[in-house]
């Protein structure tokens, strides 16, 4: 799930959606997941959605094989 950074004028906050909408109807900046509204803010300064790191693969170190018994 994306995660977004917004300043508002008071703070700053940290919001985990599956999507952001700009609106028109009251409400600037609106985040939903699935269906549900999760924030909504009026007054913001701005908004980045944070990228997630790539995650580096971890080495691959083979072990010894076993001696097979005859």
């Amino acid at each position: 799930m994306p995660t977004f950074k917004v300043r508002t004028y008071e703070e700053h906050v940290t919001i985990e959606a599956d999507s952001i909408e700009y609106c028109l109807d009251g409400i600037s900046l609106r985040f939903t997941t699935g269906d549900k509204i999760t924030a909504g803010f009026s007054r913001y300064l701005w908004v980045q959605e944070v990228k997630a790191e790539p995650v580096a693969d971890a080495p691959v170190t083979e072990e010894p094989a076993e001696p097979v018994s005859e």
